[in-house]
Protein backbone atom coordinates (compact mmCIF):
# COMPACT_ATOMS: atom_id res chain seq x y z
CA UNK A 1 0.00 0.00 0.00
CA UNK A 2 1.51 3.41 -0.90
CA UNK A 3 2.25 5.89 1.89
CA UNK A 4 -0.56 8.30 2.80
CA UNK A 5 -0.69 11.55 0.91
CA UNK A 6 0.06 14.87 2.56
CA UNK A 7 -2.86 16.54 4.38
CA UNK A 8 -4.63 19.38 2.58
CA UNK A 9 -3.43 22.92 3.38
CA UNK A 10 -5.11 24.79 6.18
CA UNK A 11 -7.26 27.82 5.55
CA UNK A 12 -5.20 30.81 4.58
CA UNK A 13 -2.19 28.78 3.45
CA UNK A 14 -0.02 30.79 1.14
CA UNK A 15 -1.39 34.06 2.50
CA UNK A 16 0.18 36.54 4.86
CA UNK A 17 2.08 34.96 7.71
CA UNK A 18 2.31 31.52 6.09
CA UNK A 19 5.46 29.49 5.62
CA UNK A 20 5.36 30.27 1.91
CA UNK A 21 6.76 33.70 2.70
CA UNK A 22 9.98 32.11 3.88
CA UNK A 23 10.43 29.70 0.96
CA UNK A 24 13.61 30.11 -1.12
CA UNK A 25 11.52 31.33 -4.03
CA UNK A 26 13.02 29.04 -6.69
CA UNK A 27 9.97 28.21 -8.81
CA UNK A 28 12.01 26.03 -11.15
CA UNK A 29 13.05 23.63 -8.40
CA UNK A 30 11.34 20.26 -8.44
CA UNK A 31 11.98 17.60 -5.84
CA UNK A 32 13.41 14.36 -7.23
CA UNK A 33 12.08 12.40 -4.25
CA UNK A 34 8.38 12.59 -5.09
CA UNK A 35 8.36 8.94 -6.21
CA UNK A 36 10.79 7.76 -3.56
CA UNK A 37 9.59 4.96 -1.27
CA UNK A 38 12.14 3.75 1.26
CA UNK A 39 10.34 0.37 1.42
CA UNK A 40 10.93 -0.24 -2.29
CA UNK A 41 14.52 -1.43 -3.05
CA UNK A 42 14.26 -0.27 -6.64
CA UNK A 43 13.22 3.22 -5.58
CA UNK A 44 16.07 3.34 -3.07
CA UNK A 45 18.58 2.27 -5.72
CA UNK A 46 17.29 4.89 -8.11
CA UNK A 47 17.64 7.56 -5.43
CA UNK A 48 21.20 6.40 -4.64
CA UNK A 49 22.14 6.52 -8.33
CA UNK A 50 20.86 10.09 -8.54
CA UNK A 51 22.91 11.16 -5.50
CA UNK A 52 26.00 9.41 -6.87
CA UNK A 53 25.59 11.12 -10.23
CA UNK A 54 25.33 14.50 -8.56
CA UNK A 55 28.40 13.90 -6.39
CA UNK A 56 30.55 12.78 -9.32
CA UNK A 57 29.69 15.88 -11.31
CA UNK A 58 32.84 17.90 -12.07
CA UNK A 59 31.36 21.29 -11.14
CA UNK A 60 29.89 19.93 -7.90
CA UNK A 61 33.21 18.44 -6.80
CA UNK A 62 35.09 21.61 -7.64
CA UNK A 63 32.57 23.72 -5.73
CA UNK A 64 32.79 21.47 -2.65
CA UNK A 65 36.58 21.90 -2.59
CA UNK A 66 36.13 25.64 -2.97
CA UNK A 67 33.74 25.65 -0.01
CA UNK A 68 36.30 23.84 2.14
CA UNK A 69 38.92 26.51 1.47
CA UNK A 70 36.54 29.45 1.80
CA UNK A 71 35.12 28.16 5.10
CA UNK A 72 38.62 27.81 6.54
CA UNK A 73 39.35 31.47 5.83
CA UNK A 74 36.04 32.86 7.09
CA UNK A 75 36.01 30.52 10.10
CA UNK A 76 39.42 31.86 11.15
CA UNK A 77 38.01 35.38 11.06
CA UNK A 78 35.00 34.54 13.21
CA UNK A 79 37.08 32.57 15.71
CA UNK A 80 39.39 35.56 16.11
CA UNK A 81 36.38 37.80 16.69
CA UNK A 82 35.17 35.42 19.38
CA UNK A 83 38.25 35.99 21.52
CA UNK A 84 37.28 37.34 24.93
CA UNK A 85 39.44 40.47 24.50
CA UNK A 86 38.63 41.24 20.86
CA UNK A 87 37.74 44.92 20.37
CA UNK A 88 35.35 46.78 18.11
CA UNK A 89 38.17 48.86 16.64
CA UNK A 90 39.73 45.70 15.18
CA UNK A 91 36.67 44.57 13.17
CA UNK A 92 37.39 46.54 10.00
CA UNK A 93 41.06 45.52 9.85
CA UNK A 94 40.22 41.82 10.27
CA UNK A 95 37.42 41.89 7.68
CA UNK A 96 39.58 43.78 5.17
CA UNK A 97 42.36 41.24 5.62
CA UNK A 98 40.03 38.29 5.00
CA UNK A 99 38.50 39.96 1.94
CA UNK A 100 41.99 40.56 0.54
CA UNK A 101 42.98 36.93 1.14
CA UNK A 102 39.81 35.65 -0.56
CA UNK A 103 40.40 37.94 -3.55
CA UNK A 104 44.03 36.83 -3.96
CA UNK A 105 43.20 33.15 -3.41
CA UNK A 106 40.26 32.80 -5.80
CA UNK A 107 39.80 35.90 -8.01
CA UNK A 108 43.15 37.30 -9.13
CA UNK A 109 44.93 33.93 -9.14
CA UNK A 110 45.66 32.29 -12.50
CA UNK A 111 43.11 29.59 -13.48
CA UNK A 112 44.13 26.25 -12.02
CA UNK A 113 47.05 27.75 -10.03
CA UNK A 114 45.30 27.72 -6.66
CA UNK A 115 47.38 27.71 -3.49
CA UNK A 116 44.63 26.82 -1.03
CA UNK A 117 44.85 23.20 0.21
CA UNK A 118 41.57 21.71 -1.05
CA UNK A 119 41.47 23.31 -4.51
CA UNK A 120 45.18 22.75 -5.15
CA UNK A 121 44.92 19.05 -4.31
CA UNK A 122 41.79 18.76 -6.47
CA UNK A 123 43.54 20.32 -9.47
CA UNK A 124 46.60 18.10 -8.97
CA UNK A 125 44.43 14.98 -9.14
CA UNK A 126 42.58 16.34 -12.15
CA UNK A 127 45.87 16.90 -13.93
CA UNK A 128 47.00 13.38 -13.04
CA UNK A 129 43.77 11.77 -14.33
CA UNK A 130 43.27 14.27 -17.19
CA UNK A 131 39.86 15.22 -15.77
CA UNK A 132 38.53 11.70 -16.21
CA UNK A 133 38.15 10.43 -12.63
CA UNK A 134 38.38 11.48 -8.99
CA UNK A 135 39.45 8.99 -6.31
CA UNK A 136 38.70 6.18 -8.77
CA UNK A 137 35.21 7.44 -9.66
CA UNK A 138 34.45 8.48 -13.22
CA UNK A 139 33.52 12.13 -13.52
CA UNK A 140 30.44 13.41 -15.33
CA UNK A 141 29.62 16.81 -16.75
CA UNK A 142 33.23 17.71 -17.58
CA UNK A 143 33.16 20.80 -19.87
CA UNK A 144 35.43 21.16 -22.92
CA UNK A 145 37.74 23.56 -21.02
CA UNK A 146 37.41 22.35 -17.39
CA UNK A 147 40.09 24.61 -15.91
CA UNK A 148 38.51 27.79 -17.28
CA UNK A 149 35.00 26.62 -16.37
CA UNK A 150 36.01 25.85 -12.79
CA UNK A 151 37.81 29.15 -12.41
CA UNK A 152 34.72 30.99 -13.64
CA UNK A 153 32.69 29.24 -10.93
CA UNK A 154 35.33 29.91 -8.26
CA UNK A 155 35.67 33.56 -9.24
CA UNK A 156 31.91 34.17 -9.26
CA UNK A 157 31.45 32.61 -5.82
CA UNK A 158 34.45 34.42 -4.31
CA UNK A 159 33.29 37.80 -5.60
CA UNK A 160 29.84 37.15 -4.15
CA UNK A 161 31.40 36.16 -0.82
CA UNK A 162 33.41 39.38 -0.71
CA UNK A 163 30.24 41.38 -1.31
CA UNK A 164 28.39 39.47 1.42
CA UNK A 165 31.20 40.12 3.88
CA UNK A 166 30.91 43.81 3.08
CA UNK A 167 27.19 43.68 3.77
CA UNK A 168 27.63 41.68 6.96
CA UNK A 169 30.37 44.01 8.24
CA UNK A 170 29.72 47.42 6.65
CA UNK A 171 32.61 49.86 6.57
CA UNK A 172 31.21 51.87 9.45
CA UNK A 173 32.93 55.15 10.11
CA UNK A 174 32.06 54.71 13.77
CA UNK A 175 33.98 51.43 14.02
CA UNK A 176 36.97 53.03 12.32
CA UNK A 177 36.72 56.03 14.63
CA UNK A 178 37.09 53.77 17.68
CA UNK A 179 40.80 53.63 16.83
CA UNK A 180 41.14 56.80 18.90
CA UNK A 181 40.94 54.57 21.99
CA UNK A 182 43.63 52.19 20.73
CA UNK A 183 47.19 53.58 21.06
CA UNK A 184 48.49 51.01 18.56
CA UNK A 185 46.29 52.57 15.84
CA UNK A 186 47.72 56.08 16.19
CA UNK A 187 49.68 57.29 13.10
CA UNK A 188 53.44 56.94 12.98
CA UNK A 189 53.88 60.69 12.61
CA UNK A 190 51.69 61.29 15.65
CA UNK A 191 54.59 62.85 17.51
CA UNK A 192 53.62 66.09 15.73
CA UNK A 193 50.86 67.57 17.94
CA UNK A 194 49.06 69.17 14.97
CA UNK A 195 48.98 65.93 12.98
CA UNK A 196 47.88 63.96 16.03
CA UNK A 197 45.09 66.35 16.99
CA UNK A 198 43.77 66.53 13.42
CA UNK A 199 43.69 62.71 13.24
CA UNK A 200 42.02 62.52 16.65
CA UNK A 201 39.47 65.27 15.97
CA UNK A 202 38.19 63.54 12.82
CA UNK A 203 37.47 60.33 14.74
CA UNK A 204 36.04 62.15 17.74
CA UNK A 205 33.47 63.89 15.55
CA UNK A 206 32.40 60.54 14.06
CA UNK A 207 31.92 59.12 17.56
CA UNK A 208 29.95 62.18 18.64
CA UNK A 209 27.75 61.95 15.52
CA UNK A 210 27.05 58.26 16.17
CA UNK A 211 26.01 58.83 19.79
CA UNK A 212 23.83 61.79 18.79
CA UNK A 213 22.03 59.64 16.21
CA UNK A 214 21.50 56.82 18.70
CA UNK A 215 20.13 59.26 21.27
CA UNK A 216 17.72 60.76 18.73
CA UNK A 217 16.50 57.29 17.77
CA UNK A 218 15.95 56.17 21.38
CA UNK A 219 12.34 55.23 22.10
CA UNK A 220 12.64 54.18 25.75
CA UNK A 221 13.29 56.26 28.84
CA UNK A 222 16.52 54.56 29.91
CA UNK A 223 19.82 56.08 28.73
CA UNK A 224 21.86 53.94 26.35
CA UNK A 225 25.25 55.24 27.48
CA UNK A 226 26.78 57.30 30.31
CA UNK A 227 26.11 61.01 30.38
CA UNK A 228 29.03 62.59 28.56
CA UNK A 229 29.58 66.28 27.88
CA UNK A 230 30.95 66.08 24.33
CA UNK A 231 31.80 69.80 24.27
CA UNK A 232 33.97 69.35 27.36
CA UNK A 233 35.37 66.14 25.89
CA UNK A 234 36.38 68.10 22.78
CA UNK A 235 38.55 70.35 24.94
CA UNK A 236 40.24 67.27 26.48
CA UNK A 237 41.45 65.85 23.15
CA UNK A 238 44.93 67.36 23.38
CA UNK A 239 45.73 65.82 26.78
CA UNK A 240 44.09 62.51 25.89
CA UNK A 241 45.89 62.22 22.56
CA UNK A 242 49.24 62.99 24.16
CA UNK A 243 48.71 60.31 26.81
CA UNK A 244 47.71 57.73 24.19
CA UNK A 245 50.65 58.55 21.91
CA UNK A 246 53.15 58.02 24.72
CA UNK A 247 51.89 54.43 25.05
CA UNK A 248 51.98 53.64 21.32
CA UNK A 249 55.33 51.79 21.29
CA UNK A 250 54.42 49.65 24.29
CA UNK A 251 50.95 48.96 22.87
CA UNK A 252 52.46 47.67 19.61
CA UNK A 253 54.72 45.30 21.57
CA UNK A 254 51.80 44.12 23.75
CA UNK A 255 49.62 43.59 20.67
CA UNK A 256 52.29 41.45 19.00
CA UNK A 257 52.67 39.37 22.15
CA UNK A 258 48.90 38.84 22.40
CA UNK A 259 48.52 37.77 18.76
CA UNK A 260 51.48 35.36 18.95
CA UNK A 261 50.05 33.75 22.09
CA UNK A 262 46.64 33.39 20.43
CA UNK A 263 48.10 31.74 17.31
CA UNK A 264 50.25 29.32 19.30
CA UNK A 265 47.32 28.54 21.60
CA UNK A 266 45.11 27.63 18.65
CA UNK A 267 47.81 25.40 17.16
CA UNK A 268 48.41 23.64 20.47
CA UNK A 269 44.68 23.28 21.10
CA UNK A 270 44.10 21.69 17.71
CA UNK A 271 46.99 19.24 18.21
CA UNK A 272 45.74 18.26 21.66
CA UNK A 273 42.13 17.96 20.50
CA UNK A 274 43.13 15.52 17.76
CA UNK A 275 44.73 13.31 20.42
CA UNK A 276 41.89 13.59 22.92
CA UNK A 277 39.27 12.57 20.36
CA UNK A 278 40.78 9.08 20.24
CA UNK A 279 40.98 8.88 24.03
CA UNK A 280 37.39 9.95 24.77
CA UNK A 281 35.67 7.92 22.04
CA UNK A 282 34.99 10.90 19.82
CA UNK A 283 33.00 12.89 22.40
CA UNK A 284 33.62 16.36 20.97
CA UNK A 285 32.67 18.42 24.03
CA UNK A 286 34.74 16.41 26.52
CA UNK A 287 37.70 16.26 24.13
CA UNK A 288 37.75 20.02 23.55
CA UNK A 289 37.39 20.82 27.25
CA UNK A 290 40.23 18.47 28.16
CA UNK A 291 42.41 19.85 25.37
CA UNK A 292 41.65 23.46 26.30
CA UNK A 293 42.53 22.87 29.95
CA UNK A 294 45.84 21.22 29.08
CA UNK A 295 46.60 23.95 26.53
CA UNK A 296 46.09 26.60 29.22
CA UNK A 297 48.36 24.76 31.63
CA UNK A 298 51.09 24.39 29.01
CA UNK A 299 50.99 27.92 27.61
CA UNK A 300 50.32 29.65 30.91
CA UNK A 301 48.00 32.62 31.40
CA UNK A 302 47.15 34.60 28.27
CA UNK A 303 48.66 38.09 28.05
CA UNK A 304 46.23 40.95 28.44
CA UNK A 305 44.97 42.81 25.42
CA UNK A 306 47.00 45.93 24.67
CA UNK A 307 43.89 48.14 24.90
CA UNK A 308 43.12 46.83 28.40
CA UNK A 309 46.68 47.53 29.47
CA UNK A 310 46.44 51.03 28.02
CA UNK A 311 43.22 51.68 29.92
CA UNK A 312 44.90 50.67 33.17
CA UNK A 313 47.74 53.10 32.49
CA UNK A 314 45.40 55.90 31.46
CA UNK A 315 43.43 55.53 34.67
CA UNK A 316 46.06 57.51 36.55
CA UNK A 317 45.45 60.62 34.44
CA UNK A 318 41.68 60.44 34.14
CA UNK A 319 41.33 63.71 36.05
CA UNK A 320 42.78 65.51 33.01
CA UNK A 321 40.23 63.97 30.60
CA UNK A 322 37.24 62.75 32.67
CA UNK A 323 34.68 62.81 29.83
CA UNK A 324 36.93 61.08 27.31
CA UNK A 325 37.81 58.55 30.01
CA UNK A 326 34.15 57.62 30.50
CA UNK A 327 33.63 57.48 26.74
CA UNK A 328 36.69 55.28 26.26
CA UNK A 329 35.62 52.81 28.94
CA UNK A 330 32.14 52.56 27.49
CA UNK A 331 33.43 51.92 23.96
CA UNK A 332 36.20 49.43 24.72
CA UNK A 333 34.13 47.30 27.11
CA UNK A 334 31.37 46.54 24.60
CA UNK A 335 31.77 43.09 23.06
CA UNK A 336 31.76 43.15 19.24
CA UNK A 337 29.96 39.79 19.01
CA UNK A 338 27.28 37.95 20.98
CA UNK A 339 29.58 35.00 21.61
CA UNK A 340 29.70 35.71 25.36
CA UNK A 341 25.91 35.31 25.54
CA UNK A 342 26.14 32.08 23.58
CA UNK A 343 28.74 30.78 26.03
CA UNK A 344 26.34 31.45 28.89
CA UNK A 345 23.63 29.45 27.11
CA UNK A 346 26.05 26.55 26.54
CA UNK A 347 27.18 26.62 30.17
CA UNK A 348 23.55 26.63 31.31
CA UNK A 349 22.84 23.52 29.21
CA UNK A 350 25.84 21.74 30.73
CA UNK A 351 24.99 22.84 34.29
CA UNK A 352 21.26 22.13 34.52
CA UNK A 353 20.82 18.54 33.40
CA UNK A 354 18.09 16.00 34.04
CA UNK A 355 19.94 15.04 37.25
CA UNK A 356 19.69 18.62 38.50
CA UNK A 357 16.04 19.24 37.72
CA UNK A 358 15.43 20.77 41.18
CA UNK A 359 18.19 23.35 40.80
CA UNK A 360 16.57 26.71 41.53
CA UNK A 361 16.93 29.72 39.26
CA UNK A 362 18.86 31.53 42.00
CA UNK A 363 21.45 28.76 42.42
CA UNK A 364 21.66 28.31 38.67
CA UNK A 365 22.41 32.00 38.23
CA UNK A 366 25.13 31.85 40.89
CA UNK A 367 26.65 28.75 39.32
CA UNK A 368 26.74 30.42 35.90
CA UNK A 369 28.20 33.56 37.44
CA UNK A 370 31.04 31.52 38.95
CA UNK A 371 31.65 29.61 35.73
CA UNK A 372 31.76 32.64 33.46
CA UNK A 373 33.93 34.74 35.78
CA UNK A 374 36.63 32.19 36.49
CA UNK A 375 37.51 31.98 32.78
CA UNK A 376 36.41 28.36 32.71
CA UNK A 377 39.67 27.38 34.41
CA UNK A 378 39.45 24.25 36.52
CA UNK A 379 42.40 25.50 38.57
CA UNK A 380 40.69 28.76 39.52
CA UNK A 381 37.41 26.98 40.20
CA UNK A 382 39.04 24.37 42.42
CA UNK A 383 40.90 27.01 44.43
CA UNK A 384 37.77 29.08 45.06
CA UNK A 385 35.78 25.92 45.76
CA UNK A 386 38.33 24.78 48.35
CA UNK A 387 38.31 28.15 50.11
CA UNK A 388 34.51 28.16 50.16
CA UNK A 389 34.50 24.64 51.62
CA UNK A 390 36.81 25.74 54.43
CA UNK A 391 34.54 28.67 55.18
CA UNK A 392 31.50 26.36 55.11
CA UNK A 393 33.12 23.85 57.48
CA UNK A 394 34.09 26.57 59.97
CA UNK A 395 30.48 26.60 61.12
CA UNK A 396 29.24 29.71 59.36
CA UNK A 397 27.03 27.47 57.21
CA UNK A 398 26.96 29.78 54.22
CA UNK A 399 25.80 27.98 51.10
CA UNK A 400 28.80 26.94 49.06
CA UNK A 401 27.60 28.61 45.87
CA UNK A 402 26.97 31.85 47.73
CA UNK A 403 30.46 31.79 49.18
CA UNK A 404 32.14 31.20 45.84
CA UNK A 405 30.01 33.83 44.11
CA UNK A 406 30.89 36.30 46.84
CA UNK A 407 34.61 35.70 46.35
CA UNK A 408 34.33 36.09 42.59
CA UNK A 409 32.30 39.28 42.94
CA UNK A 410 34.87 40.75 45.31
CA UNK A 411 37.63 39.90 42.84
CA UNK A 412 35.70 41.74 40.12
CA UNK A 413 34.68 44.64 42.32
CA UNK A 414 36.46 47.23 40.16
CA UNK A 415 33.80 48.13 37.55
CA UNK A 416 36.35 49.49 35.09
CA UNK A 417 37.53 46.13 33.86
CA UNK A 418 34.62 43.83 34.69
CA UNK A 419 34.19 41.12 32.06
CA UNK A 420 30.40 41.08 32.44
Amino acid sequence: MPPPSAPPPVDGAGGAGSDDEYAPGDDDYESDTSDYDERDPRSERKHFDTVYENLTDFSTLGFLHLMCDALVQTDAMFKFMQCEQFKFSEVNNVVDTVRTVINESFVTVQPGKYVTPALSSFMQEMAATKFVSYKGHTLTGVPPNPTAALHSLVKEYAQGLIVRLGERFPDSKFLTALAMFDPAEYPENGDDPEVREAWLLKRFEEVRKYFAEREAARVHEHPCYPEIDFDAARAELSAFGSAMWKRRAQALADKQKYVEHYVKQRQLLQALADGYFSLIDGEAMEAMEAAAEEARSRRGPAPDHHVNLAMEQLCGGKLFYPNLWKLALFCVLIKPTSVMCERVFSARTALKTCRRARLSAFRLAQGLFIKMNTSGSLVKESVMLGEAMEKYKDGRRMHIYTAVAERVENALRDPRFSRL
